[in-house]
């Protein structure tokens, strides 16, 4: 019986060796399971982000809406300070008539005649915005005796330089074509 006893101990012992090696595989495949079902998790965490980002608009879609609008409105903008010059408004008041008519770009494209009617009917609320019908330098006329006193004398067809403008070189520089030419014509006027 000793020797059934042995065979049957060590049949015990190898079976116990072969369960420890199988309680081993299943521990590693425990952790690799674990580990696929984290990576999963990760994987389907950054399918979630990507979706996300891909439905809302990015920093540069961003950056390209604005402009457009800011290109929309300058196309806009242009037909409308087209528009009040034709109805005779001052350039210098083309930003006031633009604030106060509350002009709006709604399309891409901009109507000459929606622009012209918003011109007019500013212009209502602000008929000093254009220009006066009669004006000195349109009839022709001359200033009066001591009508500079002591200010620059700006004749008609002349070009007046002054020793402070002389000594300016940006002034000089973006004028020294146009004194050249006054110089040929001989309407060159140099004052104190």
């Amino acid at each position: 019986m000793s020797d059934e006893t042995d065979n049957l101990l060590k049949q015990i012992k190898d079976l116990s060796a072969e369960a420890k090696k199988y309680r081993l595989r299943a521990g590693e495949y425990k952790a690799r399971v674990a580990k696929a079902e984290d990576d999963a998790a990760k994987a389907r965490d950054e399918i979630a982000q990507a979706r996300s980002e891909a439905a809302s608009p990015s920093d540069a879609q961003r950056e390209i809406e604005a402009l457009k609008a800011e290109i929309r409105g300058s196309k806009h903008r242009d037909v409308f300070n087209e528009e009040a010059r034709k109805a005779g408004v001052r350039p210098e008041a083309f930003n006031d008539l633009w604030s106060i008519s509350g002009y709006k770009s709604e399309t891409d494209v901009p109507d000459p005649k929606d622009a012209a009617s918003v011109v007019a009917e500013a212009l209502k609320s602000r008929p000093w915005l254009t220009t006066p019908a009669t004006d000195a330098a349109k009839a022709g006329t001359q200033p009066g005796p001591g009508a500079t006193r002591g200010a620059i004398q700006t004749l008609p067809g002349r070009f007046t330089v002054t020793m402070a403008n002389m000594r300016d070189p940006v002034w000089m520089r973006a004028n020294q074509t146009e004194m050249a030419k006054h110089q040929k014509a001989g309407t060159l006027v140099m004052q104190d």
